[in-house]
């Protein structure tokens, strides 16, 4: 799911006050595998799924508000990042960071879950 705007975001719950990004992207991956058994007869079970994300800022200064957010809640522990996508709400539960792009203004990073909380 892709999605370009202005798109509120929060860290545990609390919104970065005048501050939103352009994009978000998150992917869900869930393996999938077929068993093959010795009677001629396959079955097909799935793991758990897992989600990547990124999000995409329009200013550094957008950027280094939700940095700080971020460092802000990872010395309290977990990390959760809700978003907005019209009229749905999301939320990132656990989250890692895996990539900082100054560049393109750039963070991304997995996540356990996702729920819809609206």
């Amino acid at each position: 799911m892709s999605r370009l705007g202005r798109i509120p975001v929060s860290v545990n719950g609390v919104r970065i006050s005048g501050m939103g990004v352009r994009s978000v992207n998150v992917s869900r991956k869930q393996t999938q595998k077929i068993h093959k058994f010795a009677d001629g007869s396959r079955d097909r079970s799935e793991g758990q799924p897992e989600y990547t994300f990124s999000f995409q800022c329009a200013l550094d200064a957008d950027k280094q508000a939700l940095l700080a957010a971020i460092e802000d809640a990872k010395a309290t522990g977990e990390v959760n990042i809700g978003y907005t996508l019209g009229s749905d709400e999301y939320l990132l539960i656990d989250c890692g960071f895996d990539r900082e792009d100054d560049g393109d203004l750039t963070i991304s990073g997995i996540a356990p879950d996702r729920l819809k909380v609206r």
